[in-house]
């Protein structure tokens, strides 16, 4: 993992890389539904972020009572992001549980957007422009095919991109690391919660 530092703060590159991709996922949802995104996004963000500063005090007790302030500047590293994953994916499964058009209209086309622009970004700070290159190119084509796909086929467009990120991780980056394992869990979070929602209206 890098780090930038900004005036006297260190902050790690994945952090900004992250919070980057939330920001401009956001816009670009704005700018093509032509509607403002759901709280969900919002509310998951947070749920998340405090998840990982709570993990910093779980893996870190001791470190936390002898120095508290420490815990703005540090997090419980990628056993916190996996205790994080499973928050988020518990507050995910709650929200969804019964809200099917959510899941095509909004988690799928903002969930890959941030997942390419999150690693874009990465690859950027890293100046492995070659494979900056092919994650444009693949957010490109997810955009412009589900602008036009109908809307019960985003699934099958979202499951193909899936593979050709893998693809693309296996390639210029690692595949299994805990970051990457976590989107891939929230993913695989949602397509089962698309399916299960399918098979039960269908019952």
């Amino acid at each position: 993992m890098s780090y930038l530092t900004i005036w006297r703060i260190t902050i790690s590159t994945n952090l900004i890389a992250f919070f980057c991709s939330l920001l401009i996922s956001a816009i670009l949802f704005r700018l093509i539904k032509k509607k403002r995104i759901g709280d969900w996004y919002w509310n998951s963000i947070i749920v998340y972020f405090i998840a990982v500063k709570i993990s910093y005090i779980v893996f870190n007790y001791q470190l936390f009572l002898k120095t508290p302030l420490s815990i703005i500047y540090f997090s419980g590293g990628e056993k916190g992001q996996f205790l994080a994953t499973i928050c988020l994916a518990i507050y995910l499964l709650f929200h969804l549980k019964e809200k099917k058009q959510t899941v095509l209209s909004e988690f799928i086309p903002i969930y890959m957007q941030l997942f390419l622009l999150y690693q874009i970004v990465l690859h950027a700070f890293k100046e492995n422009f070659t494979a900056m290159i092919f994650e444009l190119l693949l957010l490109l084509f997810f955009m412009i095919m589900n602008n036009y796909q109908n809307k019960y086929e985003t699934i099958k467009l979202f499951i193909v991109s899936i593979l050709l990120e893998s693809l693309l991780l296996s390639l210029f980056n690692e595949l299994l690391t805990i970051s990457n394992l976590s989107i891939v869990t929230i993913g695989g979070l949602i397509v089962g919660t698309y399916f299960i929602q399918r098979g039960n209206a269908q019952s």
